[in-house]
C-alpha cells in the first residue's frame, strides 16, 4: 500500500464525517492506485497521458506558487543567519523543510488555486495568468537580497529547478543502489533530542515578549493564545499517570 493510498483513505474518512462527496483529478503517476473502488466518498479521474502540464491545476501554477513562498522562507532564513554572523549554520534539516512547505502552502492564495482551475478549463472559458493575477508580488526580492551576490535575479533562483523530473520508473539496479544510499544516510543521521516542556515554555515566552513589542493584529494575538493552550495541552497529554503506591508511605 502506497503513501498516497493511505492519504486517500484518510481524506475519505474525513469526507464521510463531513458528509461530503468529492471528485479528485489526478495524473497517471505509477504510485497512484488504478481505481477508487476502495473509497466511499471520493471518486477520482485520471488526466490523459502527457497532458498534465496543460490541464492539471497543480502544474498550471499552484506548485509554482508554493515553491516561490518556500524559496522566500529559505532566503529569509539564510539572511537572518548572515545578519548575526552565523554563515556556517545556513542549512536546514528535513523537519525544517517540512515545516517550511507547510507554511508555504498556507500562503498560497485561494484566488491562485481558482485561477489555476480556470486556466485548465474547469471553469468558464476565460484567459487568466494563474499566479500573476493573484500573487503578483511573488518575485519581489526579499530584504537584503543583495547579500547573495552570486544570484542576480530572484525569479531565476525560484525557478532554478523547474525542469527537474519529479518521478521516473527505476531499474532493479537503481533501486538497489538507492536502498544502499538511503541505509548509509540513515546510519549517519543524528536524531534531535526532544526539548523538555520547560525549554519549550521558555522559548514561547521569549517569542511572546518579542512579538508583544511589535504591532500585533488580533489574528496574531489569538494565534499566540492558541499556541499557549496547545503547549500546556501537549504537556498534560505526556504526563504519566502516577500510581497510588506513590502516595503510600
Amino acid at each position: 500500500m502506497s503513501f498516497f493510498t493511505d492519504w486517500l483513505k484518510g481524506l475519505d474518512d474525513k469526507m464521510q464525517k463531513q458528509k461530503r462527496r468529492i471528485i479528485l483529478f489526478i495524473d497517471q503517476c505509477p504510485a497512484h492506485p488504478p481505481d477508487s473502488d476502495f473509497l466511499k466518498n471520493i471518486t477520482f479521474y485520471f488526466f490523459p497521458s502527457n497532458c498534465t502540464r496543460k490541464l492539471q491545476p497543480l502544474d498550471l501554477g499552484v506548485i509554482k506558487s508554493l515553491k516561490q513562498h518556500y524559496q522566500k522562507l529559505l532566503v529569509k532564513t539564510a539572511i537572518a543567519s548572515l545578519d548575526i554572523g552565523n554563515s556556517k549554520n545556513m542549512k536546514i534539516d528535513v523537519l525544517q523543510a517540512m515545516n517550511f512547505i507547510m507554511m508555504a502552502l498556507q500562503n498560497v492564495l485561494q484566488k491562485t488555486i481558482k485561477n489555476c482551475f480556470a486556466h485548465g478549463g474547469f471553469l468558464a472559458s476565460v484567459y487568466v495568468n494563474p499566479v500573476e493575477n493573484a500573487e503578483s508580488d511573488h518575485f519581489v526580492k526579499p530584504e537584503n537580497w543583495s547579500n547573495f551576490s552570486d544570484v542576480s535575479a530572484f525569479e531565476e533562483f525560484v525557478q532554478c529547478d523547474s525542469e527537474l523530473a519529479t518521478y521516473s520508473l527505476l531499474t532493479i539496479d537503481e533501486m538497489i543502489a538507492n536502498e544502499e544510499t538511503s541505509s548509509a544516510e540513515e546510519d549517519n543521521c543524528t536524531e534531535n533530542t526532544l526539548p523538555s516542556f520547560q525549554q519549550a515554555l521558555t522559548g514561547f515566552n521569549t517569542m511572546q515578549v518579542y512579538l508583544i513589542f511589535s504591532d500585533l493584529n488580533d489574528k496574531v494575538k489569538m494565534g499566540l493564545l492558541t499556541l499557549h493552550n496547545e503547549l500546556f495541552f501537549c504537556a498534560l497529554q505526556k504526563a504519566l499517570q502516577p500510581k497510588i503506591t506513590k502516595y503510600i508511605l
